[in-house]
């Protein structure tokens, strides 16, 4: 198991929740706000989720980066599993030369996506 699971967070730099851009995986929320800039978050360019599928809101205040979980309970953990899973095909795309072929993100369990993937911070 995910000894941070409880506190991971991925991120999508991506205008559009809908649209997967690059995929980035935290240890949680502090490594993720350390790794963002203001002007980035206040001109809308990332989503970030749970691994349990809680959105993040992001705001800039006095030029500090604030995530909190979001006040709605929508559940978006099949969303956060897609990104783990184009997150894990982009990385097997790395790996193609270390014979990693026929390995598929989609059988995979959450704990082995994020092993493939890695923490970006």
């Amino acid at each position: 198991m995910i000894a941070s699971r409880q506190s991971a967070v991925i991120l999508n730099e991506s205008q559009r929740a809908e649209i997967v851009g690059e995929v980035g995986l935290y240890r949680n929320i502090s490594r993720l706000i350390e790794h963002l800039e203001p002007i980035d978050v206040e001109n809308n360019e990332f989503f970030a989720y749970t691994l349990e599928g809680n959105r993040l809101d992001l705001s800039v205040e006095n030029d500090k980066i604030k995530a909190v979980k979001a006040a709605a309970k929508d559940d978006h953990s099949s969303h956060v599993r897609h990104l783990l899973e184009v997150a894990a095909e982009r990385e097997l795309k790395r790996w193609k030369h270390r014979h990693m072929r026929g390995m598929n993100p989609a059988t995979m369990s959450t704990e082995v996506l994020v092993a493939l993937i890695g923490f970006t911070w």
